[in-house]
């Protein structure tokens, strides 16, 4: 997927690559779907003078953890867990001195998959920088980690991208502007590149948009039909929670909506983090709306 829009930090993170010191830890942060996983490839490559290769190799100086170290520029794959091996592996990559630029990059995708030890392990690795390093992490559940994780990294905040500047990067594309008006870039690149699958995301999204108007038993339904993919739960509800913000943005909404949001959150929390069945955990919320 192409990088689409976020200007504004991009080229934040281009002037920090000239300066003579620059944070060495960094948390990108904000909705799934945004590809804040591509701008940090396309920060780590300016950093290195390289491009990316995803795993450690002799002379490579960018490391990816948190997806199959095979297809690193495959967004919908990415690991279950995040371990502690996996961090004492970045822990060695990083006492390495770079091979061509300043520094060598630890992207961790998927943050919020560290195990506990994993992320006390990473604490150390903070706590004692190498000059030469950067590490950057990624995720969507930034309160997930440890605050003491947290307070060692410079945040960068991603938002949804203005639905025009969105349409200019898939001028051919035929998906209806609803989509286009949720400012997920990676939703649109699903749309293009996988109709099939964004088909039924369409149909599902139907039904969570109209939850309402559905019965009990149409409710429980639905959410046998979302659980079937469980690794497409959490981009689900992500999009449908994009959805009911912006529909709170242009009208007005009564406090019980507002706590379904709360609820919707939750869930979407567990179900990223894999805490309970997909099923049951939708079941519950879909009965409450």
């Amino acid at each position: 997927m192409k990088i689409c829009g976020h200007q504004h930090v991009r080229e934040q993170l281009d002037r920090m690559v000239s300066l003579p010191v620059i944070p060495q830890s960094f948390l990108f942060s904000g909705p799934r779907r945004l590809g804040k996983y591509l701008v940090a490839l396309e920060f780590a490559e300016k950093l290195t003078s390289i491009p990316p290769r995803g795993i450690y190799v002799e002379g490579g100086d960018i490391l990816v953890i948190g997806r199959p170290n095979q297809d690193p520029l495959d967004e919908a794959k990415v690991m279950t867990s995040i371990s502690v091996d996996d961090i004492r592996e970045a822990s060695e990559f990083c006492s390495r001195f770079p091979s061509t630029g300043r520094y060598r990059v630890v992207i961790v995708d998927a943050a919020e998959r560290l195990t506990a030890s994993a992320e006390n392990a990473l604490l150390k690795i903070l706590e004692e920088p190498n000059s030469t390093s950067v590490i950057i992490l990624v995720t969507h559940l930034p309160a997930k980690l440890l605050p003491t994780v947290r307070s060692r990294l410079f945040g960068i905040a991603f938002s949804p991208i203005v639905a025009n500047e969105l349409r200019a990067s898939f001028p051919d594309s035929s998906v209806p502007d609803f989509f286009f008006s949720l400012g997920l870039p990676g939703l649109i690149a699903t749309a293009t590149d996988s109709q099939d699958v964004f088909e039924r995301q369409k149909k599902l999204l139907r039904g969570l948009f109209q939850l309402s108007r559905l019965t009990w038993k149409e409710r429980i339904s639905l959410a046998e039909q979302v659980a079937e993919d469980p690794e497409g739960v959490g981009d689900l509800l992500e999009i449908w929670l994009a959805g009911l913000r912006r529909q709170n943005e242009v009208s007005f909404h009564s406090l019980t909506f507002a706590v379904f949001l709360e609820q919707l959150l939750e869930t979407l929390d567990r179900v990223s983090l894999r805490e309970g069945n997909p099923r049951l955990l939708l079941e519950k919320l879909f009965t409450r709306a």
